[in-house]
């Protein structure tokens, strides 16, 4: 589990990084969770900019990856709902602003092409504070 903690609220971004640790040349399905009432899911990769349907129905692939050759990169966003997630009152005339705490969970995965059963999956955890 990555754990990733913003302040007051703010956008967290994260590396999905993924790499061919085999002897043979692979291709990688990618898959990634979807957004909530509280928390806004998005991915993107510098070529194929915004993959936010492929990897939310977990049909994005990488393409081929070599063996050692540089991982093929995600950048993953989570953006809280600020309008959920802040609350504002009075307080003996003064304006005070709450922030709930509230814990968002993210999961990621990535299944090998030429072997199935080869998968690997991470949690990527949003604490609002």
């Amino acid at each position: 589990i990555a754990l990733l903690t913003p302040r007051r609220a703010a956008p967290v971004s994260a590396i999905f990084a993924v790499e061919n640790d085999g002897d043979l040349d692979d291709t990688y399905l990618l898959s990634g969770g979807r957004s909530s009432g509280l928390f806004a899911a998005s991915y993107t990769h510098a070529v194929d900019g915004n993959i936010i349907a492929a990897m939310q129905a977990g049909t994005y692939s990488t393409g081929i990856v070599g063996p050692g050759i540089s991982p093929h990169l995600v950048n993953v966003q989570v953006i809280p709902n600020k309008k959920k997630l802040i609350l504002k009152k009075r307080v003996k005339g003064k304006l005070v602003t709450t922030y709930l705490k509230k814990t968002f969970n993210l999961p990621l995965s990535a299944r090998s092409g030429t072997n199935p059963l080869a998968a690997d999956t991470v949690t990527i955890q949003v604490k609002t504070q």
